[in-house]
């Protein structure tokens, strides 16, 4: 890649890192729980037990139906992330922790949107977190998560690699073909459906469209963001080769609560 001018202001303003040096990221506290769509070696070694709980483990090249993510994966090793963090304070995610959303539930930092009883109940749980089981204000996501469930398997190829300035960069993904979009679509509905009454139950929640990406790291402020800028366009050129031809099916998706951005574990289904 081109040389860069190495970066001057590493302030941190994103909530999601709580320092950077040469050798590593840290990340930042962030607690939550979350829907995501269970990766295709969910039960071939895609979880870990860590002694906390069954910890999200991608293994990115170690499984043919997960192609994509180590084809991302060896690009973005590609890419020197060390060099990356040094010179332009970019956090690449471990690869191990790739993964896509299907609908953001609760975290720390949203918490507060929320009415006064759901406060109250999610607040203990996320304290506690890997270790705690949820409170009884998350079995309705249960019957989001089978309502989701109604409407897999759907299959995605990449579709766009996308910066959001002082935040991060992630390759967004598209239904792979014409009936996938029409998956899609009915999933999309659902998924709102479902939002709109957890907003109505607890006051707030997410109800904006799924957009699905992989998350590929994070910038620790918006500078970082835009000095990354004049290379998305070669880079997002270098990905659509590499990834040609390339999806990641999901026929199931789980409950994950989580402590940081790279720490995901799987609820145990009630």
């Amino acid at each position: 890649m081109p040389e860069a001018p190495a970066i001057t202001n590493t302030t941190i303003s994103n909530s999601k890192l709580a320092s950077i040096d040469a050798a590593r990221a840290v990340w930042a506290p962030h607690a939550g729980f979350t829907l995501l769509f269970d990766n295709p070696d969910i039960a071939d070694g895609g979880l870990r037990d860590d002694g906390h709980g069954q910890l999200l483990t991608c293994r990115y090249d170690k499984h043919a139906d997960q192609a994509l993510y180590g084809a991302l994966a060896a690009w973005m090793q590609a890419q020197n992330p060390a060099k990356l963090r040094r010179d332009l304070g970019f956090c690449a995610m471990p690869p191990s922790t790739y993964h896509v959303t299907a609908w953001d539930g609760l975290n720390v930092a949203v918490l507060p949107k929320a009415n006064a009883e759901t406060q109250s109940a999610m607040q203990p749980w996320f304290d506690d977190l890997p270790v705690a089981a949820p409170p009884d204000a998350v079995t309705s996501v249960r019957s989001t998560q089978a309502a989701l469930n109604a409407m897999l398997p759907i299959r995605f190829a990449f579709d766009a690699l996308r910066s959001s300035t002082g935040v991060g960069i992630v390759a967004d993904l598209k239904p792979a073909d014409a009936e996938q979009a029409e998956r899609f679509a009915a999933f999309q509905a659902q998924r709102l459906a479902r939002a709109e009454q957890h907003e109505a139950d607890w006051g707030w929640a997410y109800t904006t469209p799924l957009e699905p990406h992989i998350t590929l790291g994070y910038f620790p402020n918006a500078d970082c963001g835009r000095a990354v800028e004049a290379q998305m366009l070669r880079w997002d050129d270098e990905l659509r080769s590499t990834l040609d031809g390339l999806t990641l099916e999901f026929t199931q998706i789980g409950l994950y609560s989580f402590t940081d951005m790279v720490r995901f574990y799987r609820v145990p289904n009630a």
